[in-house]
């Protein structure tokens, strides 16, 4: 799903116009501030030109340079940065976006009305909704000082349980390792230069990325950890996405809140991806913004409701690997299944999982049973006839340990 997502048009157009929006912001806003401030050589003639301008970039570069350790990273040259924010692929301009948003468009633009009206005044063909913007901070809704006031489900799991924990630090030359070059999907040239490293003790070369999963986790006894499991052990990796929240929640202050599923689309194609958070996660913050989820097996079969294009192409990636859409491995049919492999119910009678959709003589993967006692070719399981012994009506994640074991990883849809 997150190729698909990160492929599709109107999931690139919004990270495009985001980016460009704050782009354009950020421009407006260092001219504001080198309009104020007071001149120091009245005759410096051009010198003084060159140096505000040289001031300016140095302000742009600050404000979207990001750490070779961030996926989708371009680093601090003005130049790269420029020529990504223009073209880049969906990940450099979430990423560029990302760098900029909470530090920048928040604290030093939202929160500041003055500034927001002198920006509007520079603006070209959109505007900052300064009066949502204020009827959501009196509601409650808006900011909270300088900060975004953040949707009921990530300030439950981050201030009220605070369930989100950072992994141990781990020992000098032990620490996360980035995925190879080939492993990213659409790797830009810039991101490669930026981000490669080589390895001398493994003699690899590696990205330096690290990802959301390698720094947090989420409290396994959380709210948001038990519900998961209760849907049938949905994967989390780091909690629901504060980051989409932020993104979905600037989105509708600069001209896009109409188009707000396309920017959790955008979300999905970057973050998964990049192993910083499960569709779950983002979906589950989606939902606080209308963008109907509830975590059951239908919501797979719909993806983006205003082009049905999208779920066709997820599903034909999957079968052509071999796979179903996930609604399939969520469905009652399926757990039987995986019930009656485990020994958890018979295999034959009136009560066997036969009954259920006849779902014994199409298994995932193409196989069939090899006997009518449900065991089946030995690669479906990853080289276990049993599933490494995984009870699912004792342990309601084995369905994804199962799942793990066909080769189905847990963030890549």
């Amino acid at each position: 799903m997150g190729e698909v997502a990160f492929d599709y048009p109107e999931a690139q157009r919004f990270a495009s116009d985001l980016c460009q929006r704050i782009a354009q912001i950020a421009r407006a806003y260092t001219e504001i501030l080198e309009e104020v401030r007071p001149t120091d050589d009245a005759s410096g003639g051009e010198r003084v030109t060159l140096r505000d301008e040289l001031r300016k970039t140095l302000r742009i570069a600050e404000i979207f340079g990001n750490s070779s350790q961030s996926s989708g990273s371009v680093g601090m040259s003005i130049l790269a940065i420029q020529v990504a924010i223009e073209g880049g692929n969906l990940r450099e301009q979430m990423t560029l976006a990302y760098s900029s948003l909470f530090s920048f468009i928040v604290k030093e633009v939202l929160a500041n009305p003055d500034m927001v009206r002198q920006i509007n005044e520079k603006l070209d063909g959109f505007q900052i909704d300064q009066e949502l913007l204020q009827s959501d901070t009196e509601a409650g809704r808006g900011l909270a000082g300088t900060m975004l006031t953040r949707v009921p489900l990530v300030e439950e799991y981050r201030t009220t349980e605070k369930a989100r924990h950072n992994h141990a630090t781990p020992a000098i030359g032990e620490g996360p390792r980035g995925p190879k070059p080939e492993e990213v999907y659409r790797l830009s040239e810039r991101e490669r230069l930026v981000g490669l490293e080589y390895e001398l003790k493994t003699n690899e070369r590696r990205l330096e990325w690290i990802s959301g999963e390698q720094w947090f986790y989420a409290d396994p006894a959380s709210k948001f950890a038990r519900e998961a499991r209760e849907l049938g052990g949905l994967p989390i990796a780091t909690g629901p996405s504060g980051t989409t929240d932020g993104f979905l929640h600037v989105a509708t202050y600069l001209g896009l809140g109409d188009r707000l599923e396309e920017g959790l689309l955008a979300c999905i194609g970057w973050m998964v991806l990049t192993r910083d958070h499960t569709l779950h996660e983002i979906r589950a913050v989606g939902n606080e913004y209308g963008i109907s989820y509830s975590g059951k097996p239908s919501d797979f079969k719909n993806l983006y409701s205003k082009d049905p294009q999208v779920m066709r192409s997820i599903d034909a990636r999957l079968s052509a690997e071999g796979k179903r859409n996930p609604s399939y491995y969520f469905s009652g049919a399926y757990q039987m299944l995986v019930a009656t492999i485990q020994g958890s119910i018979p295999s034959q009678g009136p009560y066997c999982a036969r009954r259920f959709a006849g779902i014994l003589d199409d298994p995932p993967h193409g196989h069939r049973a090899t006997s009518i006692d449900g065991s089946f070719d030995r690669d479906l399981v990853g080289g276990t006839s049993n599933s490494a012994g995984l009870h699912l009506e004792a342990d309601a994640p084995s369905l994804w340990a199962f799942l793990r074991c066909s080769g189905f990883h847990f963030l890549n849809f």
